[in-house]
């Protein structure tokens, strides 16, 4: 997945906002991990670590592969 994908997935994400975004990019830049390392991580580290709400990380850990779906075809929508 590239930059620009995982970017909006994140966005798409209900509890994600832009300063949760830009918290994640900025994480995984520093600790080199990539989407698939991000989404692979269990909810209590993603609340620890990355401080998102129980939501975001529920969403993120067990709907991850309906929102990719969702998310593939928006960027296709804005010609991606």
């Amino acid at each position: 997945m590239n930059a620009r994908t995982f970017s909006l997935f994140l966005a798409m994400t209900p509890g994600i906002g832009g300063r949760s975004v830009t918290r994640i990019l900025t994480r995984n830049g520093l600790l080199n991990r990539n989407p698939d390392e991000f989404l692979s991580l269990s909810p209590e580290t993603l609340r620890e670590e990355y401080k998102l709400s129980a939501k975001a990380s529920t969403h993120l850990t067990y709907n991850s592969s309906d929102q990719m779906k969702r998310t593939a075809e928006l960027e296709k929508r804005l010609g991606g």
